[in-house]
């Protein structure tokens, strides 16, 4: 059985594992270099803040996915929303992203946000569908231009 808890900087190396596999197989592709150090200085900030979110699913102590997100004022209401930064499930625990999207929402309605915005890069345009299904609606389109 799959379990959700907060993190503990013990687990960043599994995150960021998980970030170097999703950018490796996704359209951020190898222009993306993942820095270690800066994700690890931000996860360890986003653990210590009552505003960050840091969860991890494991099944049997092992790491199968993880959940990353921040809230924060809306720049436009001020409404507290959170923001997804990063969902990730391991190839061996597709179909479990769904909870940890339902753990982030019971996390997000605890601290006041009335609002959860998620992404996903061009290449995994099939989340679209899924999104929708969990109650997602589109609200942005973003784009991306290199700058050297």
């Amino acid at each position: 059985m799959h379990v959700i808890r907060e993190a503990k900087a013990s687990d960043i190396p599994q995150v960021i594992d998980g970030i170097k596999h999703f950018v490796s197989v996704s359209s951020y592709g190898r222009d993306d270099a993942v820095n270690a150090d800066h994700v690890t200085a931000t996860l360890n900030s986003l653990i210590s803040s009552d505003d960050g979110l840091v969860a991890v699913l494991e099944r049997e102590g092992v790491f199968c996915g993880c959940f990353v997100g921040m809230a924060h004022a809306h720049l436009f209401s001020g409404e507290r929303m959170l923001g997804e930064l990063f969902i990730y499930t391991t190839m061996e625990a597709r179909g479990n992203g769904s909870k940890l999207r339902r753990y982030a929402e019971e996390w997000a309605k605890g601290r006041g946000c009335r609002t959860f915005t998620i992404a996903h890069p061009e290449s995994e345009a099939h989340l679209a569908k899924v999104y929708a299904r969990w109650g997602f609606k589109p609200c942005e389109t973003s784009y991306r231009k290199e700058l050297f």
